[in-house]
């Protein structure tokens, strides 16, 4: 089907500038000419909608530019590159509770303490939206210990911080490491589909690996902490002083 540009536009639900624009990027065939009308055809269509669809996954429109003038890569392979590494991973969903449920649950004040989390985005709302509805439930596992709700947020607010770093640091090491040669490579080896199973694979490593340092971490800490503790209930075991004849004794 032949179509001018501004017919094309319509069909693909682009402006005539943003097809320019990709033209001039290398993403799309110049049209043939027609004295000085362009035409376009469905081999347009199928390579907009092929572009549109990559960079709707996460590609950068530089990349999918080097990916068609390359020819690597089928549809598949190249999607399940992106599900691989764009998909989250915290599967954790939403939850609404009341104001007064969560103070309930929580304790007064406990919609501005979750804000400093970014749990919530709203704290003056009601009812109030909780972005994490499993970690709502930890902390009041937690908190319902006798932990204070003000101090564990405290603490992780700043162990968070240093979550956001380690993420960008292994993410950075993947980058450099494997994606950035892939890349350098004119996408030659691996394969694609070899390569998204690497990064599916990586994700889980990855989750693993944290979480097992994580729990050795947490043993170093008990038994640094809880010898402490342990060692100040012994010395106030020591100052009582005990009973005579089990019962206290009583002066006339």
């Amino acid at each position: 089907m032949e179509m001018t540009i501004d017919q094309l536009a319509q069909s693909v639900s682009m402006s005539s500038r943003n097809i320019r624009e990709w033209q001039r990027q290398g993403l799309l065939p110049p049209p043939t000419r027609r004295g000085r009308v362009g035409i376009y055809s469905d081999e347009h269509v199928a390579r907009i909608r092929r572009v549109q669809q990559l960079h709707s996954d996460g590609f950068p429109l530089d990349l999918i530019r080097r990916m068609i003038d390359t020819g690597i890569g089928n549809e598949s392979d190249i999607r399940h590159l992106a599900a691989e590494v764009l998909a989250p991973f915290s599967t954790a969903g939403p939850t609404t509770v009341s104001r007064a449920q969560l103070e309930n649950r929580l304790g007064a004040g406990a919609a501005a303490q979750l804000a400093k989390l970014g749990l919530i985005a709203d704290a003056d709302g009601d009812p109030v939206s909780v972005c994490d509805a499993e970690a709502l439930n930890l902390i009041e596992g937690l908190t319902g210990m006798g932990v204070s709700l003000e101090r564990l947020v405290a603490t992780l607010v700043d162990v968070r911080g240093h979550q956001r770093c380690i993420a960008d640091g292994v993410l950075r090491a993947y980058a450099e490491d494997v994606w950035e040669p892939f890349v350098s490579s004119k996408f030659a080896a691996p394969e694609w589909g070899s390569l998204a199973d690497h990064a599916g694979r990586g994700r889980r490593l990855v989750s693993a690996l944290l979480t097992h340092l994580q729990q050795a971490a947490f043993d170093d800490a008990a038994a640094s902490v809880m010898l402490s503790e342990v060692g100040q209930a012994e010395r106030a075991l020591d100052g009582i002083k005990p009973l005579q004849g089990g019962r206290p004794d009583h002066h006339d």
